[in-house]
C-alpha cells in the first residue's frame, strides 16, 4: 500500500474500517495515531496486531482500556463489513457510525453490541476531554517499528555474573551506539541478568555487531598453520588383491594442504613440528605444541558454528582456532599483548607513497607504554623464526582477523590491521577497541521487530 493511498484511507476511515478485521494492519496504525475518536474501535479489532495494541494500552484513555478488556483471545472471523461511502458534500461532517456485527456467532454478536455501548458513552467522554485538554491536536508521539534484542550472558572459566558486570556491559554497550551516532536506544536489564536493548529502526550488521560482539583481541604468535578445509579420505583404485603391492610409490600423500604436523594426526610426534624437553623459555617454543593440541586442530571444524563457538581463549595458554573466513586453522602460543594495553584505536583507508588513497580499509592502533614495550618485543623475536612462526595472530573473540609477517622490529607505538574491511566493518572495530571490551560474552536469546514509540528530540 502506497503512502498517498494509506493516507487518503485513514482520512476517510469511518468506525466500520477501524473494526473490519480486513483492515491492513498500516491503516490500522495510521487511524491509532492519526484519528483518537476512531481508537476504542481500533482497540476492538481482532486483527489488531500486539504492538499496536500495547501502544493503545499505554495511552491511559477510559473508553480504549475498556475495549481492550473485552478483546476475545481467539481470532475473529473475517466480516463482511462493506467499506465506508464517501461524504455526501466536500463541506459535510459525518459522525463515526455504529459498527455492524455479521458473519459471528450470536452470542458473541451480543457482547460486542453490549460492550460497544458502554465504550462509546466513555468515548463520548473521553475524546471530548481529549479535544478540550488539547485544543484539538495530537500529543500522543508518532509510532514507529524497533529492534529488540535480549542478550543472555554466557560465562566461561572463573567469570562470574554480577551486578557490576552487567553494569559495566551496560554502559560499554551504550556508549558504542552513542559513539557511532545512533540515537534514541534503550538499554535496560531483565531480571537482574540479561541484557534487552532496543534500537530504532532495522539496524546495520555494524550497529548489531556493536551490541553483540565482545570486542576481546589478543596478539598470539603463531606455531602452526594450515588449510581448514577438511582432509579427503583416499578411495581405492584398481582390483582387489589378496597380497598387499610392494611395487610403486607409497600412498601417504599430503592430506589437504596441512603441513605434516597437521596432516599425520595419528603419528605422536611429526617430524615437522619438533618437540623441546622441560618448560617453553617463550610464547614462540614449539615446545607448547603437544600432541593433545595436534588432535584438538585436526579435529576442529571451522565450518561448525557450534565447534567454532566452543573455541576457548585463555590469555596464559596456547590456542586452538580459526580464521574469521573459516580457511585456515592454527594453534597459536600464548598472548604476548592484550586489548586492554590499546590506548585508541581508528579507521581510515591506507595511502600509498604519493598520499593518494589505495581502497584499503584498515584499523590503527595506538598502544599505551606497556603494550608499545610489549609489541616491540614480540616482532623483534618473530624476525628471526622461520614461518610460520615469524607471524603473529591478531585474535578477536576467539578468531584470527589477521595473521601478519613481522619483517622487522616495530617499536613505535602503533599498529595497523588489514583485511576484508568495509568501511562500515572497520569503523565498527575500532569503535569496540577503544571503548574497550565487554566484561562477558553475550549470546543474542531473541531478536525481533518491535512496535514502539519515536523518543523525543
Amino acid at each position: 500500500m502506497s503512502e498517498q493511498v494509506g493516507s487518503d484511507v485513514v482520512g476517510s476511515a469511518d468506525s466500520r474500517v477501524a473494526l473490519d478485521p480486513r483492515t491492513d494492519p498500516e491503516v490500522l496504525a495510521g487511524i491509532a495515531q492519526a484519528r483518537p475518536e476512531l481508537r476504542v474501535f481500533v482497540a476492538m479489532n481482532p486483527s489488531a496486531y500486539p504492538g499496536l495494541v500495547q501502544w493503545l494500552a499505554r495511552l491511559g484513555d477510559p473508553a480504549v482500556d475498556a475495549a481492550l478488556a473485552a478483546r476475545d483471545p481467539v481470532p475473529a472471523e473475517p466480516s463482511a463489513v462493506p467499506s465506508p461511502a464517501p461524504p455526501a458534500s466536500s463541506g459535510s461532517l459525518s459522525a463515526p457510525v455504529a459498527p455492524v456485527a455479521v458473519g459471528h456467532q450470536r452470542r458473541r454478536g451480543v457482547l460486542i453490541a453490549v460492550v460497544l455501548v458502554g465504550v462509546l458513552v466513555l468515548a463520548g467522554g473521553g475524546f471530548a476531554g481529549y479535544r478540550l485538554l488539547t485544543g484539538g491536536t495530537r500529543t500522543s508521539a508518532p509510532l514507529e517499528i524497533r529492534t529488540q534484542l535480549i542478550l543472555t550472558p554466557v560465562v566461561s572459566g572463573n567469570e562470574q555474573i554480577t551486578t557490576e558486570t552487567i553494569a559495566e556491559a551496560m554502559r560499554i554497550i551504550r556508549a558504542r551506539l552513542d559513539s557511532s551516532g545512533v540515537s534514541g536506544s534503550e538499554i535496560t536489564s531483565q531480571g537482574g541478568s540479561n541484557i534487552v536493548v532496543v534500537v530504532p529502526g532495522k539496524p546495520a550488521q555494524a550497529t548489531l555487531d556493536l551490541v553483540r560482539k565482545r570486542g576481546v583481541m589478543r596478539f598470539r604468535v603463531v606455531l602452526v598453520t594450515g588449510s581448514a578445509a577438511p582432509i579427503p579420505v583416499p578411495t581405492p583404485t584398481g582390483t582387489a588383491t589378496s597380497k598387499p603391492s610392494t611395487t610403486g610409490q607409497a600412498t601417504t600423500a599430503p592430506k589437504s594442504g596441512f603441513p605434516p604436523a597437521l596432516a599425520a594426526a595419528t603419528t605422536s610426534a611429526p617430524a615437522a613440528t619438533p618437540m623441546t624437553a622441560g618448560q617453553p623459555v617463550n610464547a614462540s617454543d614449539p615446545a607448547w605444541v603437544t600432541p593433545q593440541l595436534l588432535a584438538e586442530v585436526v579435529a576442529l571444524n571451522c565450518a561448525s558454528p557450534k565447534m567454532v563457538e566452543a573455541i576457548v581463549d585463555d590469555p596464559v595458554k596456547p590456542m586452538v582456532t580459526c580464521s574469521s573466513d573459516g580457511t585456515e586453522k592454527f594453534i597459536l602460543g600464548p598472548a604476548e599483548v592484550n586489548g586492554d594495553q590499546i590506548a585508541n584505536a581508528t579507521s581510515d583507508q591506507q595511502t600509498t607513497q604519493n598520499g593518494s588513497s589505495n581502497g584499503v580499509w584498515e584499523v590503527v592502533l595506538n598502544f599505551d607504554s606497556a603494550g608499545s614495550k610489549a609489541f616491540c618485543d614480540v616482532t623483534s623475536r618473530l624476525a628471526s623464526l622461520p614461518s610460520p612462526r615469524n607471524q603473529f595472530g591478531i585474535v578477536l573473540d576467539n578468531q584470527v582477523i589477521s595473521a601478519p609477517v613481522s619483517e622487522a622490529s616495530l617499536c613505535a607505538n602503533t599498529a595497523s590491521i588489514t583485511g576484508s574491511f568495509t568501511s562500515a566493518s572497520a569503523k565498527a572495530l575500532a569503535k569496540q577497541l577503544s571503548l574497550g571490551a565487554l566484561p562477558l560474552t553475550l549470546q543474542v536469546q531473541s531478536q525481533e521487530q518491535v512496535f514502539g514509540t519515536l523518543s523525543p528530540k
